[in-house]
This record gives structure tokens, C-alpha cells and sequence, in this order.
């Protein structure tokens, strides 16, 4: 089976398609899907997501799996002959070897199903922009199965080759940006009283932002406030600037606490930009991730999986930095997500070079499988 999975992750890897886009992979992974004899399949709910339900007909628990579809807009540096087709698009976080160990899972239990309850394969659209879990929970396509566990995993480069990482607990931040938009009137520069100029409230907001940023994980006031763009007014120097836009990222450990952060924020932001008589202002939040917090119980599994695989196992400390939006189902259902290694040498994720290690591909699914056997049996 593993050169099956090789071949179909780098046939995925050579068609990524970006959030919200995933039509042709979704198609991919339900003409698989079939192939593989799964009938009860839904699609054409939360964009291309695609659900795949094996019932064993025996009372059991439901356990739910997930992968990600979408790729990211980033242009591959890479030559091999997998390479991405698709300019300035790439799969640089590993989604497509997710997709291929999902799918060497449901092959796996279509030639051994469990002894009892049923199993969920989800292949969710736009993981990257946040925004795909919550149009999966958003469509209702779940409310029918009493999910008693939802389980993930993620490539981590840098960790040794196949190990897992785990934690109890928090394990990504809650993760939201917000852009802001400043409204007031363009004057001759050498009259700028007669406008609206909204650079003083742009340095403020920017002054206010950096005192927010808390950015050591073991603090209790742990905050990071990112700058990610800013434009003011146009490159023609007789014309005082009449406009503006800035981009902030926030992320914190804890769900409660970022949305009292939030409160905060959209309240000081109204507060320094009425300081400006006549600026209007308005932001939309992008983007949001909820924090991911491993259940005990689910996490403990993992480990006694890893352990009867003879897999190695690294028990993560302090949380991961990034956001991830697994955090919406560890929100609703008790469940976790663990990393794979995929070795010290790998480039990050998101990087030009990277590439999903075919290696990584058995051990996924073994894993996934070893947690349907140790629920539900055999």
C-alpha cells in the first residue's frame, strides 16, 4: 500500500489548489473514496470538504479523523519531477501528505473494519485561512453522530523522523488578525491642517499594539501582537494623506482571554481614533483560530498507541506557536492533535523548499488506525 500512498501524495502535491478552491482535490479524494468502496459519502457542504462515514452497524462509540485539502499561495523552489504545477501555489504545510494518510486509513478498514461503532473521515477545505472547521460546524453536517473523540495530526519539522509530539492541554494559541481602516480627507500638503490626516493614529495604534505584546510562552500575560501590513495615503508628495489601513495578528494561549483581549482592543481602537475629529474608522477580524487543547484522555491514547507501535514519543512541554483551527473541534468534542516528526534536516512549514516526507506516510497511518483499534477494536 505505501507505494500506492507515495504515488498519490505526490500526485497531490503536484495539483495543490488554494483555500477555498479545492474543487479538483475534492473530486480526487471522493473518486478515491468510491474506488475504495465507501458509499456514504457527503460533499458540496463547507466549500469542498468531503465526509466519509464507515458504520459497522454495532453499537460503539464514533470517532472522528481529519484532514486538510487546501495548499498555500506560496511559489515552490523545488525541481523534483512532483513539483508543484500550479503557479505561485504549493503544498507547504504538508496537507497533502495529511490527505494521502487519511485515505490510507479508510483503506485500511475497508479490508479490516472495526468490530463496532462507526468511523468519520473528514477531508476539510481552507484550513489556512481558519475559516474551513467553522463552516464545517456551521453547516450542521456533524449534528447527526454523537462524536465521542476527534482526532489529528501535523508534520513538525525539526522533530526527529516519525516521532510523535503531543501535550495535555493547550497545544496552539487562539489566533485572530484584524484590519483596520482609517477614513478622512486628503488636503494639498501644504495644507494639512485643511484635511484629515490619520497618521497620528496610526502611530498611536501602532504605539498602543506594541505595549500588548507579551511574547514569553511560560508568562501568564502572554500576548504576541504582530504588525503585518500598513499603507497611508499615495507616493505623490504634494497631497497630505487622507487614508490608511493596518494589519495586526494577536494570539494568546486561551480562548477566554483572547476574546476579553479583543473586547479591549476594538474599545481602544473607537477611543484614540475619536482623538482625531472627523477620521471614521472601521476593522474586520480575519482569520480566526481557536486555541487547540488536547483532551487528558485522548491524549493518553496517542501515547499508548505510539508505545504499542514501538513508535518514539516526546511529550511537548510549552505550546506550539502557530494557529491551527482543530481548535474549533477541541472546542466542541473531546479529542487531540499530535505531531509527527518529519526530521531535523525538513525545511519549516510554509518555507518555498519544503516537502512532505514519504517516510511519515505508513507511520500515519498506523497510528490513525491503531486508534480506531484500541476504541473500537477489530
Amino acid at each position: 500500500m505505501i507505494h500506492d500512498l507515495v504515488a498519490l501524495r505526490r500526485h497531490l502535491h503536484a495539483h495543490p489548489e488554494r483555500s477555498g478552491h479545492e474543487a479538483q482535490t475534492s473530486r480526487l479524494v471522493r473518486d478515491h473514496l468510491g474506488a475504495l468502496g465507501y458509499t456514504d459519502l457527503l460533499h458540496g457542504f463547507a466549500q469542498h470538504s468531503v465526509l466519509a462515514v464507515l458504520t459497522t452497524g454495532r453499537p460503539g462509540p464514533t470517532l472522528l479523523f481529519r484532514c486538510e485539502l487546501d495548499a498555500l499561495p506560496i511559489q515552490e523552489l523545488n525541481r523534483f519531477a512532483h513539483r508543484s504545477q500550479t503557479a505561485d501555489v504549493s503544498h507547504k504545510c504538508g496537507h497533502d501528505g495529511h490527505m494521502a494518510i487519511l485515505l490510507g486509513l479508510a483503506r485500511r478498514l475497508q479490508e479490516a473494519p472495526p468490530a463496532c461503532g462507526q468511523v468519520l473521515l473528514l477531508f476539510q477545505s481552507a484550513e489556512e485561512t481558519g475559516q474551513g472547521a467553522r463552516a464545517v460546524i456551521d453547516s450542521g453536517v456533524l449534528r447527526a453522530y454523537p462524536i465521542a473523540y476527534a482526532f489529528a495530526l501535523h508534520n513538525l519539522p525539526g522533530y526527529p523522523l516519525g516521532e510523535v509530539v503531543s501535550k495535555t492541554g493547550r497545544l496552539t494559541p487562539s489566533v485572530e488578525s484584524v484590519c483596520i481602516h482609517l477614513q478622512g480627507r486628503t488636503s494639498h500638503a501644504g495644507e494639512p491642517d485643511q484635511g484629515i490626516n490619520p497618521a497620528l493614529v496610526v502611530a498611536d495604534l501602532i504605539q498602543y499594539f506594541a505595549t500588548l505584546h507579551c511574547p514569553v510562552p511560560t508568562d501568564d500575560a502572554y500576548f504576541v501582537s504582530t504588525p503585518i501590513h500598513l499603507s497611508m495615503g499615495e507616493e505623490a508628495y504634494g497631497i497630505s494623506a487622507g487614508a490608511a489601513q493596518l494589519g495586526y495578528t494577536f494570539r494568546t494561549w486561551d480562548n477566554a482571554r483572547f476574546d476579553r483581549m479583543k473586547a479591549t482592543i476594538e474599545a481602544e481602537i473607537g477611543r484614540r481614533v475619536q482623538q482625531q475629529p472627523g477620521l471614521q474608522v472601521h476593522w474586520e477580524w480575519k482569520e480566526a483560530f481557536r486555541a487547540t487543547v488536547n483532551d487528558p484522555d485522548a491524549d493518553a491514547l496517542i501515547r499508548t498507541v505510539a508505545d504499542g507501535l514501538g513508535v518514539p514519543f516526546h511529550q511537548q512541554n510549552t505550546p506550539f506557536a502557530w494557529g491551527e483551527d482543530f481548535g474549533l473541534f477541541t472546542e466542541r468534542y473531546r479529542g487531540a492533535l499530535f505531531g509527527l516528526g518529519a526530521g531535523p534536516d525538513c525545511p519549516v512549514l510554509h518555507s518555498p523548499d519544503y516537502d512532505f516526507p514519504d517516510a511519515l506516510l505508513d507511520r500515519g497511518v498506523g497510528l490513525f488506525e491503531g486508534l480506531v483499534r484500541a476504541m473500537l477494536g477489530s
